[in-house]
C-alpha cells in the first residue's frame, strides 16, 4: 500500500521546542514608513529598511543594517490552517479582523516568528527573523508592519474551473483553452520522465502526495492570479509554472526537499543550482560558464546575496552545483545540501572543511582548462 505523509507547512516547526508569546500588538505608530501594496495586500514598512523584492513566490523586506527581515508567501489553500498548526505550540492572533497564529522559535542563533492567517482561499504566512541579541531592537518594527498589514478587496484564486490531467504521481492543472490541449498527454510524460531521472538521481523513494502542477499560458495568465511564474512550494508539493518551463527545475525543487525530510541550507547558490543543474535541458552548465567568462572578463561572486546579482546566475549555479558533485561526490553534497545549518559558509566549512571562497576559485580554476 503505498503511504501518504501530510505535507507540514512548517517542518521546521516539528523538529524543535518552540517558545510561546503574546500576540499583542503595540500602540504607536511608525514615525516614517513607507507602503508596499499588491494584488493582496498592503503593508507600511519602516523607512530605514529596504525596498522589497519580490522574489516568488514571497515578498523580502530587509532592514538597513541587516539585521531584522520579513518575508510574506501568499499561495492556494484551502484546507483549515487549524489543521496545521497543534494548539500548544502557537497562540492565536487577529490580523486585520482575521484569525491567525504566532509562533516564536530560537535556533542557531536566531529567533524567527512566523504568522498564518488565511483569506479568500489564500494561505499567508509572514516570517520575521533577527539575531537573538538584536531581537530586542527588531521588535517594535515587527509590531507595527504586523498592524499595519491589510488584506485588500481580491478574489479566491479558483482552479475549480481548470482541467486535471494525472500521469503517475503528477497531477497537472490548465485551464480551457490552454495552449497545452492537444499535447497535453505528451507534456505530462514530459514531467513525469524529469521526476523519475530526478528521484533517482537524488535517491528519494516517493511516498508523499502528487506533485500539483498548475500551468499558464503566459506571464500576463499568471498576474492576472497575482503570481510571478514559475516557482515551486516544496513541502507543498505545488508548482506555478509557465507551460513551456524547463521540464526539471522546478520539479527538482520539491523533490530535493524529501532529501532529509524537510531540512534544506539556506542558500540561493545551492538551491537554484542544484535544479537547474536538474531541469533536464542537456545542456552542459560548465562549457556555458566557461565561455561566459572568458567573453566578459569579470570574477564571478556566487555567495550570499552576490549570487543573484549575477545576470547568468543559474547557469553559473548550476555549473557549481556540478563541480561539487563531480569532485566531492554526490553523497557528501546531499548532506551538505540537507541540513539544517543556514549560514552558508558554515555549512561550506563544516561538510568541505573549506571557505566558500575557496571552492568557488577552484571551480573557476577548473573551468579554465575545460
Amino acid at each position: 500500500m503505498k503511504i501518504i505523509k501530510r505535507v507540514s507547512i512548517l517542518p521546521i516547526l516539528v523538529l524543535i521546542s518552540f517558545l510561546l508569546v503574546s500576540c499583542d500588538m503595540k500602540d504607536e505608530e511608525m514615525s516614517e514608513s513607507k507602503t508596499y501594496s499588491n494584488v493582496y495586500y498592503t503593508i507600511k514598512y519602516p523607512s530605514n529598511w529596504r525596498e522589497p523584492e519580490l522574489i516568488a513566490p514571497k515578498v523580502f523586506f530587509l532592514k538597513d543594517d541587516n539585521k531584522c527581515s520579513l518575508d510574506i508567501k501568499a499561495l492556494p489553500y484551502k484546507d483549515s490552517i487549524e489543521d496545521l498548526i497543534p494548539k500548544d505550540e502557537s497562540e492565536e492572533c487577529i490580523i486585520d479582523g482575521n484569525k491567525g497564529y504566532k509562533v516564536k522559535i530560537e535556533e542557531n542563533n536566531e529567533i524567527i516568528t512566523f504568522y498564518l492567517i488565511q483569506k479568500n482561499d489564500m494561505l499567508f504566512e509572514m516570517m520575521f527573523k533577527s539575531q537573538v541579541d538584536d531581537y530586542k531592537n527588531c521588535l517594535a518594527s515587527m509590531d507595527q508592519m504586523i498592524k499595519s498589514f491589510e488584506f485588500n478587496d481580491f478574489e479566491s484564486m479558483s482552479f475549480a474551473n481548470w482541467n486535471q490531467f494525472t500521469i503517475e504521481n503528477i497531477e497537472v492543472y490548465y485551464p480551457n483553452n490552454s495552449v497545452i490541449n492537444d499535447t497535453i498527454e505528451e507534456w505530462g510524460k514530459d514531467r513525469v520522465e524529469a521526476f523519475n531521472y530526478i528521484t533517482e538521481y537524488l535517491d528519494v523513494q516517493w511516498e508523499y502526495e502528487p506533485i500539483k502542477m498548475y500551468v499558464f499560458d503566459s506571464e500576463e495568465h499568471g498576474e492576472q492570479y497575482g503570481l510571478q511564474l514559475g516557482f515551486a512550494l516544496p513541502g507543498y508539493n505545488h508548482i506555478f509554472t509557465l507551460h513551456n518551463q524547463y521540464p526539471g527545475h522546478e520539479l527538482a525543487h520539491c523533490v530535493s526537499y524529501y532529501i532529509n525530510n524537510g531540512e534544506r541550507i539556506d542558500s540561493a547558490l545551492i538551491n537554484e543550482g542544484l535544479a537547474t543543474h536538474l531541469n533536464m535541458t542537456g545542456k552542459d552548465y560548465h562549457r556555458m560558464t566557461a565561455d561566459i567568462l572568458q567573453e566578459k572578463s569579470y570574477t564571478i561572486k556566487l555567495l550570499g546575496d552576490d549570487f543573484r546579482k549575477n545576470e547568468d546566475a543559474y547557469t553559473f549555479g548550476a555549473s557549481f552545483v556540478k563541480y561539487l558533485i563531480d569532485k566531492y561526490s554526490l553523497e557528501l553534497f546531499k548532506e551538505f545540501f540537507a541540513q539544517n545549518q543556514y549560514n552558508e559558509e558554515e555549512s561550506f566549512r563544516e561538510f568541505y572543511d573549506k571557505e566558500g571562497n575557496v571552492l568557488v576559485n577552484e571551480w573557476m580554476d577548473y573551468l579554465k582548462t575545460y
